[in-house]
């Protein structure tokens, strides 16, 4: 026998071929998809903010904090903090809101005040204690200390006079009492306190902007809030009082004469009387004052632009734009990125809220270039409007403020020409406006006429005018 058939041959056994399979991606994707999940339900959480206070008030954990009457964000914790001298609470922003955790933001506990002069924080008597914040304009901010009090100041129209009148007791004023004009009231108290020099009493006030007009260099101030009884054989017995208000609180109250001289400025000294001189009640004054519905003023609308986001993967894209809307008889002028959603957006998701009243955007607006745009809808309030060309060269304006019916000066030496628009300059006096003014008109400050819109974005503030037909 052949010895090769004695030993047995290995036989070679074909191998299937390997495929690389596919499945390990599942994991991976199931993991990304889930961590972006994740990340999407942390950023509905809302953002985190700390606020120091020197006094709890009673606030407890889940009491609201509330902007513009609405609930924007809820305490999470309150707590005594590690010095023992404070009170830290933490709350969480609702995600719309984050706006709100800016520097320059301030936030108080607002709770019940009740006198014979009126009521304020009524609702907390039967309800729970909230917090209240005035939007800042800074960066953006976590940690903020707290006011004890209503910022009296933030709370009244902007552009108005602060006065610092000397007297030589206290009497019966105290902060927050009116300042008053023929017992209409023009104004509040802002402070009462030892003047630096220690000589006198140095009371601040805050005149609003709408009679601004009446101080002037011969205006007189003196002390309201008494009682005054005069009586006579017969005459009788006559009682006056200046109001209810001045009698519980104290007052200032003012009067001008025919000649009254020429405008008090920021910061102007007067003397404030304990009694007007008998003469002064006698005055009689004709003074033209500028009122915020002066004909041909524009008509200023708050309005918020929401949308959804098209994609998943962009969860930190913001949801929603605030600014104002110049309210037109058919239709509204402003910010171009007010009026359309960004790309991207989810088709047909915009949602336009403007006076109470909600608006799909369906179509693109009309341009009317250099970032303003105009669409057609019919608010109920509403006025007429006409752009005065944009001069080649800068000008005193005013802003008008939406929020508080007022207007804010800027000089031309803040602004600077740029081809078809006005960039605002920030400077040590006066920071150029924030984003709340996003969409304002912008007005002469010697004519009153409108020259354009003011634009606040990542950019800076710049004043711009419609560049096409269509206004």
């Amino acid at each position: 026998m052949n010895r090769m058939d004695e030993t047995a041959l290995p036989v070679a056994a074909a191998a299937p071929k390997r495929r690389r399979s596919g499945l390990w991606l599942v994991p991976l994707l199931v993991a990304v998809l889930v961590g972006a999940l994740f990340y999407s339900a942390w950023m509905q959480r809302g953002i985190p903010v700390e606020i120091r206070f020197s006094e709890g008030h009673g606030l407890k954990t889940g009491d609201a904090l509330r902007h513009r009457g609405i609930v924007v964000g809820r305490v999470r914790s309150v707590s005594l903090d590690s010095d023992l001298r404070s009170i830290r609470v933490d709350l969480r922003l609702e995600p719309g809101s984050r706006d709100l955790a800016r520097s320059g933001s301030r936030f108080w506990i607002v709770r019940p005040e009740l006198d014979l002069s009126g009521a304020s924080g009524l609702e907390t008597v039967i309800g729970a204690n909230y917090l209240r914040v005035i939007p800042g304009d800074g960066s953006p901010a976590y940690r903020f200390e707290g006011l004890d009090e209503a910022p009296i100041l933030a709370l009244l129209e902007s552009g108005g006079l602060e006065l610092d009148l000397r007297t030589a007791n206290r009497g019966g004023l105290r902060r927050g009492a009116p300042v008053m004009f023929r017992q209409v009231v023009v104004g509040r108290i802002l402070s009462v306190g030892v003047a630096p020099d220690a000589g006198s009493v140095a009371v601040k006030i805050y005149v609003e902007p709408r009679y601004k007009r009446l101080i002037r260099r011969k205006t007189r101030f003196w002390k309201a809030g008494g009682v005054q009884v005069d009586a006579g054989l017969w005459s009788g017995v006559q009682v006056r009082i200046d109001s209810v208000d001045a009698l519980v609180k104290g007052g200032v109250a003012l009067a001008l004469p025919a000649d009254p001289g020429e405008p008090a400025v920021n910061g102007q000294r007067f003397e404030l009387f304990d009694e007007p001189d008998p003469k002064w009640l006698e005055w009689s004054s004709n003074i033209a004052l500028y009122s915020p519905d002066n004909p041909g003023r524009p008509v200023l609308a708050p309005a918020s632009l929401s949308w959804r986001n098209a994609s998943l993967w962009t969860p930190w894209r913001g949801t929603r734009r605030s600014g104002w809307l110049l309210a037109l008889p058919d239709s509204v002028i402003g910010p171009a990125d007010l009026l359309a959603p960004p790309g991207w957006a989810e088709v047909g998701s915009g949602r336009l809220a403007v006076q109470g009243r909600e608006f799909v955007v369906a179509e693109p607006p009309h341009s009317l270039g250099n970032g303003l745009a105009q669409y057609s809808m019919t608010l109920e309030h509403r006025g007429a409007l006409t752009f005065k060309p944009l001069p080649k060269q800068a000008l005193d304006v005013r802003v008008l403020d939406g929020e508080a019916g007022a207007d804010v000066f800027l000089p031309a030496s803040q602004l600077t020409v740029e081809d078809e628009q006005w960039r605002v300059r920030d400077t040590e006096e006066r920071p150029a406006p924030g984003t709340r003014w996003h969409g304002a008109a912008v007005l002469g400050a010697g004519d009153n006429l409108t020259l354009g819109v003011l634009l606040v974005d990542e950019q800076g503030a710049r004043i711009v005018s419609p560049s096409r037909a269509g206004q």
